[in-house]
């Protein structure tokens, strides 16, 4: 799994935070993450979940709420039991904004968030897994808990399923639910959509099961 967390660093070519959750505390967990929502696929997702039982997070990006139709979704998977969490207003780098730009990314989400749930625990997931320390500093200091991953089957990059499913399996043929734990990084695409149900059968038989970020960090 260490190798899986050092991919992540040299990829974004930066150093992780002291802080920052890339894993579960608990063993034999996965949480199951989906990014850049709300979509037209967002309930689909959430329709294969409840039919395999599990529940997920979506990190959700602030500007897509303000159509009234991504807002019912969100409601809808709020009220599933799902996680819902704060992926920036506009997909930027947050480590590259000045202090209004930061501000306006982070708490208007969040505030589109609130309409939901007010007492909403404060997770956030950086735009592109962007992070560094000053960043981190002031998210910590507004309360956030800063979650990236440490698998990525790069679903946005046009990686066909075959290879996503190849990927998958040979991440799990190596783990042990006694002492790995995981957070999948995916994304609402089509294809995720149809890779879904595969990953979570084959993280079941291998063991694992799946919770919320809240569980994954605070079981």
């Amino acid at each position: 799994m260490m190798r899986l967390l050092v991919l992540i660093v040299f990829l974004l070519g930066m150093s992780i935070p002291k802080g920052v959750h890339s894993t579960c505390y608990d063993r034999g967990v996965i949480a199951l993450t989906f990014d850049d929502g709300m979509s037209i696929r967002s309930l689909q997702i959430a329709a294969v979940l409840e039919e395999k039982q599990i529940k997920a997070t979506f990190f959700v990006i602030g500007n897509i709420l303000v159509k009234n139709t991504n807002m019912l979704s969100l409601k809808q998977i709020y009220e599933r039991g799902h996680q819902i969490a704060n992926h920036s207003w506009s997909h930027s780098h947050i480590t590259r904004l000045t202090n209004q730009q930061f501000d306006h990314e982070v708490l208007e989400t969040q505030n589109g968030l609130s309409l939901i749930d007010p007492n909403l625990k404060l997770y956030i997931r950086p735009p592109y897994g962007g992070i560094n320390q000053d960043v981190y500093d002031r998210l910590s200091k507004l309360g956030y808990s800063v979650v990236l991953w440490n698998i990525d089957l790069r679903d946005w990059s046009g990686r066909s399923e075959e290879r996503m499913m190849d990927s998958y399996e040979k991440v799990m043929s190596k783990s042990d639910p006694s002492t790995d734990s995981f957070i999948l990084i995916l994304h609402e695409r089509e294809h995720t959509l149809n890779i879904l149900p595969k990953i979570i059968d084959i993280s079941k038989s291998k063991g694992f099961r799946f919770v919320t970020i809240d569980n994954c960090l605070y079981f």
